[in-house]
Formats: structure tokens, sequence, C-alpha cells
């Protein structure tokens, strides 16, 4: 299977299990991961990618990440691990 089978060009998100994905989900959740374990990212870029990694952890989930690939990082699996223990915000 190719990216364009799974996303084609012409679209810019896709449902997963009820979760709408946008393109580029994978690849900012890998930055902001790597952000996080960059100790030469300041503490503001550090917050901000804790904030994003964790808004995005339910899309990731969603396409199966979690299914197939371990997070070697001990803090960003605490994040997920966190962000996942926190019931949803009723609306």
């Amino acid at each position: 299977m190719r990216a364009e089978d799974v996303l084609p060009d012409n679209m810019q998100e896709r449902e997963f299990r009820g979760q709408t994905v946008r393109k580029g989900t994978i690849a900012a959740f890998i930055a902001n991961a790597q952000t996080i374990g960059n100790p030469a990212a300041s503490e503001a870029e550090r917050a901000t990618a804790t904030d994003d990694l964790i808004a995005s952890v339910p899309s990731v989930r969603a396409i199966g990440v979690f299914d197939v690939f371990a997070i070697r990082d001990p803090r960003v699996q605490a994040l997920i691990d966190a962000s996942e223990a926190v019931p949803a915000a009723q609306g």
C-alpha cells in the first residue's frame, strides 16, 4: 500500500475508527516527540510540543500507530498514557 492509497493527493483528511485525521498528523507527532526529547529545545518549545502531541494522540491511536510501534522515549510514553487516562470533557 502506498500513501496515496490511504489518503489521495486531493484529500486533506480522512476518518479512521470514527476519528477525523488530517494529512501530516504522523509527521507532526514525530516532530513533537523529537522536540520533547531534545535537550536543546527551550521550555516554551517543549511545552508547545507537549500540548500538540497530546492533542494528536486520539488521531494517532485511530490510525493504529500504537498497535504496531512502541514509543521508546519514556517521557513521550508517559504523556500518551496520562492523556488517555483523562476522560474527555463533556460537551
